[in-house]
């Protein structure tokens, strides 16, 4: 949500996007993606337009990367390439 212009179109989406979700402030949605795993935000991600926008921020993806870090952590240019990479790292052990 950069400029207004996409801040209006967020807004009027909204409604439709999130169906009964939409009685819920943005700021509890978020709060609840960060009690999720990266899987369940990816796919929660396909749901809607505004789900893909809210389940995208960079802040949630952070969130998710500090909780899982142990010790050392390679910074891959966004937090949830990081934080992808941390996941798909330990199913692969």
């Amino acid at each position: 949500m950069e400029n207004s212009g996409q801040s209006q179109t967020f807004r009027d989406r909204r409604p439709d996007a999130l169906g009964d979700l939409k009685v819920l402030p943005d700021e509890l949605i978020c709060a609840i993606l960060e009690c999720l795993t990266p899987r369940d935000v990816a796919r929660l991600a396909c749901v809607s337009s505004v789900m893909y926008i809210l389940c995208n921020e960079e802040p949630l993806w952070m969130s998710l990367c500090l909780r899982k870090v142990n010790g050392q952590l390679e910074y891959r240019g966004s937090w949830k390439k990081t934080t992808l990479f941390l996941y798909v790292s330990e199913l692969r052990i």
